[in-house]
């Protein structure tokens, strides 16, 4: 994640704007993850798709990228 994400997030939410984070959730900590709370996320996605020929199919492109 970036170092700014807290800063840029609440920046958003204070002048009203809805914001979402999308990650694949290796940085995301139990103390990050409460951090993000706290400043109102109204969502966070995390992706759990991996290497293999199911995640080429939905990637549309063949091995790894």
């Amino acid at each position: 994640m970036r170092p700014d994400i807290y800063h840029l997030a609440d920046y958003a939410k204070g002048k009203g704007l809805r914001v979402a984070l999308s990650t694949n959730g290796t940085l995301v900590t139990r103390a990050a993850a409460e951090r993000l709370k706290g400043i109102g996320f109204s969502e966070v996605g995390i992706s759990l798709d991996g290497i293999g020929p199911h995640n080429d199919k939905f990637r549309g492109k063949n091995g790894r990228l």
